[in-house]
């Protein structure tokens, strides 16, 4: 069973659509972090926005961390600031899913390119900015030669805010043939390894009617779900330091054992290394919290059944294609 860690490795600008500079702050504590991973024996992989690449400074950290230190780099697109920059910066369109198909595909392609040739390397894995991800992105990657995707956040549905609906996936990973990225296929030509959202009580079925209980329209009205959560009730958690706490990751991840998912995949911002660029660390009290508890939990990993690896090594590791 393999352990992950996916990184949103982006600017500082938390939803900036309409800015047109970004700082990059943030990227000055990679270092710090890489060292962290070093010490656990962790192997992270980084997703790339394009702001990054076209950074001096931003590149140097990356391109050195790459060298020097066990890592893998792969792509995180922003709609709103990967050229060519064709359409309306708003909420609806920073969801690449949402654009024509042609301008989905040259922005792919232009952070492909920019990405090989700043870090001079081929990404073969990707997550889509807000999991806006769908099949006509899936097409283009799968040109580029994409070979994994980790942009379903399992039983989340996002089309309140003009996003995909994941509410009826779950967190194992599946082969799979775009543009239809919901349905396994034993001889798909890509990889998605979900981020590991889940909650920690209940087998699939159970979960799929709970999921659909708390996005109608009372239960919403109600902040039913925060309610549970509070109370420990069906209680959902994604694997993130952002959001959950050390115990909370551990019941996750003991499930995630107990259910057999080959892929324990834990995900965080990058921005959340430092603090007041995110909503999930406003100040230097939760900075310090977040990486204390990132820090504990990755302590406590060691002691599970668990092989650290980069996300494209641990997907072909439990995705091997089957008979056509």
């Amino acid at each position: 069973m393999y352990f992950v860690v996916t990184i949103d490795t982006e600017e500082d600008d938390w939803g900036g659509f309409d800015r047109t500079a970004y700082g990059v702050e943030n990227i000055k504590r990679i270092p710090r972090l890489q060292h962290l991973f070093d010490e656990f024996g962790v192997t992270p992989t980084y997703l790339v926005t394009y702001p990054l690449l076209d950074h001096p400074e931003a590149a140097r950290i990356l391109d050195e961390v790459q060298r020097r230190c066990k890592c893998e780099i792969g792509m995180h697109c922003h709609p709103w600031n990967t050229p060519p920059i064709l359409e309306e910066r708003n909420a609806f369109n920073s969801m690449i899913c949402n654009l024509p198909e042609e301008l989905q595909k040259r922005k792919l392609e232009r952070l492909y390119r920019k990405l090989k040739q700043t870090l001079g390397t081929k990404p073969v894995c990707f997550r889509a900015g807000r999991w806006g991800y769908g099949g006509k992105a899936a097409l283009a990657l799968e040109e580029l030669g994409c070979l994994v995707d980790s942009s379903v956040s399992p039983w989340m549905n996002w089309s309140g805010v003009h996003g995909p609906d994941f509410s009826g996936m779950t967190p194992k990973p599946y082969r799979f043939q775009p543009p239809e990225i919901r349905t396994p296929r034993p001889d798909g030509s890509m990889i998605e390894v979900p981020a590991t959202i889940d909650f920690l009580r209940g087998g699939a079925g159970l979960c799929r009617v709970m999921t659909r209980f708390l996005q109608r329209r009372l239960p919403r009205l109600l902040h039913v779900e925060g309610v549970f959560r509070r109370l420990g009730i069906f209680q959902k958690v994604w694997l993130s330091p952002e959001t959950a706490d050390v115990p909370e990751m551990q019941a996750l991840t003991r499930r995630a054992i107990r259910m057999n998912y080959p892929v324990v995949n834990l995900f965080f911002h990058s921005t959340a290394l430092l603090a007041g660029l995110s909503p999930f660390v406003k100040n230097r009290d939760e900075e310090d919290r977040f990486m204390n508890r990132l820090k504990e939990y990755l302590r406590w990993v060691r002691t599970q059944p668990l092989t650290p690896a980069v996300l494209s090594k641990a997907a072909v590791g439990i995705c091997a294609p089957g008979p056509p």
